[in-house]
């Protein structure tokens, strides 16, 4: 062992010195071809490698370090990068597609921050930059076009592209994948079960063909959003724990909520110790995270698995801030927080409570109804019903 820590230590020495200008090109040459395999944690082990300041001279390399940020969930560190890359590029055609990616994470941003159309400019802007020859980025992009065209109320013109692209055959797996699940997720955000499922399908076969765990692991996710929403709580629990098992491959949002799924429904087949597990499950691993979207995520479901069991709602829950004011779209999610303490507010029954969740309720309805969201309509309306219903005016209810 010692030995060969020697000759890597001395290899490494070499590579500082005289090796620099060749191990850039090489991580500038293969940045999109790990992108396309998945494998982007490989950059992570060489940008380690180089001083800052070369990195920060160098977009390609920022870029790269931005899909790490990414992936490990470090969104707060991407804008800052963005900015420094921008700042960087020219208006050669050899920069175009930096452009395109720089546009791509924008589109990322706003998206998430509720600016549905600025998101969609957005992404038009990187789709017209980034090539064909870049499938994974490229891929990446045509998610964000179906689910900020779907929000932004475009699904007549973005579906029939996406399910156009489909049909060519020749296309590579790493954009084909992608283009699946954002048919899937337009699907479920549409509130069409039926297709989602279907698509779904097809997503997880040609994960398996190419043995893509992540993607084998989003399909999971995805089949058990569609049982859970079907009360197929048995089926619900077996795609949902298949996912959780590889949920560090998808994004930590997705982990956290596919167990959050998994503890709903074992407390409604009654399985309490599974739950409880669960939850724990989730606490672990958002303990080192430091992220209170997540921490707060985690306390919802938690509070869900109360008011399952009839447990009387604590006193400090009720005064919560009104979350989700701010715009931001809830998807096609299991739990969400916003949603989960208009639950509390109804369980608590008192007339104060029941008038705030009303109001909460309404106010989430026009926001999820101007974004096309049914999925997340439904779950609104069937609350509504019984937020209105528990103040006694059962003929609106």
């Amino acid at each position: 062992h010692h030995h060969t820590h020697v000759l890597s230590s001395a290899a490494s020495d070499v590579y500082k010195r005289q090796d620099m200008p060749r191990a850039i090109h090489l991580i500038e040459q293969h940045r999109q071809a790990m992108l396309n395999r998945d494998r982007w944690h490989v950059f992570e082990k060489w940008l380690t490698m180089l001083p800052e300041i070369e990195i920060e001279q160098r977009p390609e390399l920022m870029m790269a370090r931005v899909w790490i940020c990414y992936f490990e969930s470090k969104n707060t560190a991407i804008p800052p990068i963005l900015a420094a890359a921008e700042a960087l590029l020219s208006d050669t055609p050899e920069d175009r597609t930096l452009h395109g990616e720089i546009y791509l994470f924008k589109a990322v941003f706003s998206f998430w921050q509720g600016d549905i159309s600025r998101s969609f400019k957005y992404i038009e802007d990187a789709l017209e930059r980034i090539p064909e020859t870049q499938p994974m980025v490229r891929g990446f992009a045509e998610i964000y076009f179906g689910l900020a065209g779907h929000t932004n109320g475009q699904t007549e013109t973005v579906l029939p592209v996406l399910s156009d692209l489909l049909s060519h055959s020749s296309m590579k797996s790493p954009r084909k994948l992608r283009i699946m699940v954002a048919l899937v997720w337009m699907h479920l955000l549409s509130a069409d079960l039926v297709a989602a499922s279907i698509r779904n399908r097809q997503l997880t076969d040609a994960a398996i063909k190419n043995n893509s765990a992540a993607f084998t692991s989003w399909g999971a996710y995805n089949q058990g959003i569609i049982h859970f929403y079907r009360n197929e709580l048995d089926s619900a629990i077996h795609y949902l724990k298949q996912a959780a098992e590889t949920g560090y491959l998808i994004l930590k949002r997705a982990n956290v909520d596919c167990l959050a799924g998994l503890a709903l429904a074992y407390q409604a087949t009654l399985q309490t110790d599974r739950a409880d597990q669960t939850i724990e499950r989730i606490f672990e691993l958002i303990d080192s995270l430091n992220d209170p979207t997540l921490l707060e995520i985690a306390s919802a479901c938690k509070e869900r698995l109360s008011l399952m069991r009839g447990e009387a709602v604590l006193e400090q829950r009720l005064h919560h801030p009104a979350q989700a004011s701010d715009g931001q779209p809830m998807v096609f999610f299991l739990e969400v927080p916003a949603i989960t303490n208009c639950r509390v507010l109804i369980a608590d029954g008192s007339d104060t409570s029941l008038m705030e969740a009303e109001k909460r309720l309404t106010s989430y309805l026009e926001l999820n109804r101007a974004h096309h969201n049914t999925f997340r309509v439904i779950e609104i309306m069937a609350l509504q019903s019984q937020a209105v219903g528990r103040q006694g005016r059962l003929d609106e209810a």
